[in-house]
């Protein structure tokens, strides 16, 4: 699993939050919910991308996941939804392609594979994120998305 690379300027998106460790499938679930109420967020820049905006575990492996839209500008805030910038950034893209039900496989390719075994170390400051676009088909074998984790030379 190779990735391409890519610096990706900042952004900002609006969506709703989870914060956990996904022990008992929340993240879909609340994926759920951001899709109900995605026609509340105003100033989307691109209804054909929504974003996975993860933060940092914490010691317990807690992390926070955002299911979002890009947007240009918060006038008003959804209520129970959250605002995140994502900063400048260089990346390393990787792309999962498939069902859902094997991204956890894709991640641990990703974080026990390619990463240790790479000239590249993990930017923990800043935000690695999945990105939805028109090749995401949920469900359908064929479907792709694309995962984006900040990355720096090691030293």
């Amino acid at each position: 699993m190779e990735p391409t690379f890519v610096k990706k300027p900042a952004f900002l998106v609006v969506g709703t939050p989870y914060f956990g460790k996904n022990e008992h499938g929340e993240i879909p679930q609340m994926w759920n919910v951001f899709n109900s109420r995605y026609g509340e967020i105003k100033e989307i820049t691109d209804p054909t991308v929504c974003y996975g905006i993860c933060s940092s575990m914490d010691e317990t492996g807690a992390f926070e996941y955002v299911a979002a839209a890009p947007v240009n500008k918060i006038d008003e805030l959804p209520e129970g939804m959250v605002a995140r910038m994502v900063s400048e950034q260089e990346y390393a893209v990787f792309i999962h392609a498939g069902a859902l039900d094997t991204l956890g496989k894709t991640y641990d390719s990703i974080y026990q594979g390619w990463l240790p075994n790479s000239g590249y170390e993990f930017v923990p400051a800043a935000h690695d994120f999945e990105l939805y676009d028109q090749d995401f088909k949920f469900g359908d074998p064929d479907s792709k998305m694309y995962i984006y984790i900040p990355v720096r030379l090691k030293s």
